[in-house]
């Protein structure tokens, strides 16, 4: 079972684990990096390797998988991507339950503090890019800690969402012509899901 969930939202999340585990750039210049300046240019860059549902389905596909769905989440309703993978798997209704341990999205200011933390370590010796990392864990948790709310969350910004949608589009396509299961009770796999 291959779960996918829109582009918008995995390049938002990628981009924060990113930062979490060091990375420098921000949203806009991860975004140049990785998605390409025309509909019909090729997703070259490494990050695509894993990350391009329709070819990843397509080499799962050539391999000889059998029985291969796919499930896209609906960002709408959480608790719905355990029932359909349960379905999807054969498992009676209300086996799975969600861990107790989440990995929390951060919100736009949170990632704000946490590059500014990492654009630090680049001018820094090796001890203290040590100190600095267990520091920002600790800014991090702190941040969590005394927040009244979430606050703002991360967006595509507006110049990059119709190269968001049209990747969309061919994730949507590419996934419909693979011959894979596509759990349709879960989603249609439309634009409000996939882009």
């Amino acid at each position: 079972i291959y779960i996918v969930r829109a582009p918008h939202l995995a390049l938002s999340s990628n981009w924060q684990q990113l930062i979490k585990e060091g990375m420098r750039q921000s949203f806009p210049e991860f975004l140049d990096l990785v998605l390409p300046d025309q509909d019909d240019s090729v997703l070259d860059h490494p990050y695509w390797q894993d990350q391009h549902y329709g070819q990843v389905t397509q080499r799962w596909m050539g391999s000889g998988a059998t029985n291969f769905s796919i499930l896209v989440i609906d960002p709408r309703d959480h608790a719905s991507t355990l029932r359909h993978f349960e379905r999807a798997a054969g498992m009676p209704t209300e086996t799975l339950r969600p861990g107790q341990t989440i990995n929390e999205s951060i919100s736009l200011f949170e990632a704000e503090v946490l590059l500014a933390l990492n654009r630090l370590t680049t001018s820094k010796s090796d001890r203290l890019v040590l100190s600095i990392e267990r520091q920002k864990r600790g800014v991090e948790r702190y941040i969590r800690d005394v927040r009244a709310d979430k606050g703002e969350a991360i967006e595509i910004p507006f110049h990059y969402r119709a190269r968001v949608g049209a990747l969309a589009l061919k994730f949507k396509e590419q996934l419909e012509s693979s011959g894979a299961t596509i759990d349709r009770k879960s989603t249609r796999l439309n634009s409000s899901h996939l882009g």
